[in-house]
């Protein structure tokens, strides 16, 4: 297994910028980069700075964070050097998880938290040993199996027989390392419980979940959504766990709506 880089540090080949505005954080899935975002950023750069981060640096794959608390200091100490103090974040999937951590240690930087295809509930044990085991497996495997299953895995039924989709979701995979994808899987596992992160965020929080994405925990999302929690939940017809890649117009207006909410919060 890969050693977590300590100190760990944001390079520049992890971060683009594009486009002019208020700053906006977007932090993407597993197995995929910062390129997970290319639709939305096409047409946000307009009006805002996109600032998307990739977990992984492709000069050099040792490059990996302990836990994604350290990642995410490691964006808000990046964000600061660049001069930005308080912006919205939108975190897909692993980037969701990532953006708690955000909330969690930096919560009045925060100006909105928008989680696509995630939420702040930690693993059951019986998920977090199936996790790891996948890890282990990934580790002495490769990633063969895993890239052959994820149009299945992450997508909604119509997506998954559009070769425009995934095919690029399949070549983001490939730039994955076994030994990369098994230390995000463990750090996934590892995530905290950040329920009560959201509850208390000073900002609003924004959940948008695939209503065929089998990942997510429906039921649980929805339930907790109450005026007490502040929660706002949508949930996105015929999409799976990767909605910005299965229907980019439908979830860039959406993102572009959420986010024209808070443009001049703090700016």
């Amino acid at each position: 297994m890969v050693k977590p880089s300590l100190p760990y540090s944001i390079r520049e080949d992890q971060r683009r910028v594009t486009g002019h505005g208020p700053a906006a954080v977007f932090l993407h899935a597993l197995p995929l980069d910062a390129s997970q975002w290319d639709h939305q950023v096409a047409v946000l750069a307009g009006s805002w700075q996109c600032i998307r981060y990739s977990f992984t640096s492709p000069s050099d794959p040792l490059h990996l964070p302990s836990s994604l608390a350290a990642f995410a200091t490691a964006v808000q100490e990046d964000l600061a050097r660049s001069g930005v103090s308080h912006c919205p974040v939108i975190g897909a999937s692993m980037g969701g998880y990532a953006a708690c951590e955000l909330a969690s240690l930096f919560p009045h930087q925060l100006t909105s938290l928008i989680l696509l295809g995630s939420h702040p509930f930690p693993d059951t044990p019986a998920e977090r040993k199936a996790r790891m085991d996948r890890a282990a497996t990934i580790q002495h495997d490769g990633l063969d199996r895993t890239l052959a299953s994820l149009a299945s895995t992450l997508l909604g039924a119509a997506a998954q027989h559009e070769p425009h989709i995934i095919d690029p979701l399949v070549a983001r995979g490939r730039r994955w390392t076994r030994e990369q994808y098994a230390a995000a899987q463990i750090l996934i596992g590892e995530r905290k419980d950040h329920t009560t992160t959201l509850d208390a965020l000073p900002a609003p929080v924004h959940i948008l979940i695939g209503e065929e994405d089998s990942i997510v925990p429906h039921d649980r999302i929805l339930s907790h959504a109450t005026p007490e929690t502040g929660w706002n939940v949508k949930v996105l017809e015929h999409l799976g766990h990767l909605p910005n890649l299965e229907a980019p117009h439908e979830c860039t207006a959406l993102l572009g709506t959420l986010l024209d909410e808070v443009r001049h919060v703090h700016h």
